[in-house]
């Protein structure tokens, strides 16, 4: 199991909670996509500590006090089963 505040996902932050749960895994089954918000994000870089374009991370990491990049690198070395 695997989760992340919505706030860090690029296009995400601000969406309804309906909306967020409008979600569906690709065919692939290596992506999600919100239809409704139409944001696609990729299971194996937010494993990784991705959670959008290299811009968008840059503005998390200028955020560099927040809550949500701490989050943000907590994921990067984490252990998981």
């Amino acid at each position: 199991m695997f989760g992340f505040p919505s706030e860090v996902g690029q296009g995400l932050a601000g969406a309804s909670i309906k909306d967020l749960a409008e979600v569906e895994v690709t065919f692939s089954g290596e992506g999600l996509h919100w239809k409704t918000l139409d944001v696609d994000l990729s299971i194996p870089a937010l494993m990784n500590g991705i959670f959008g374009t290299k811009k968008w991370m840059a503005e998390l990491a200028r955020n560099s006090n927040s809550a949500l990049f701490l989050f943000c690198q907590s994921i990067k070395f984490s252990q998981y089963p």
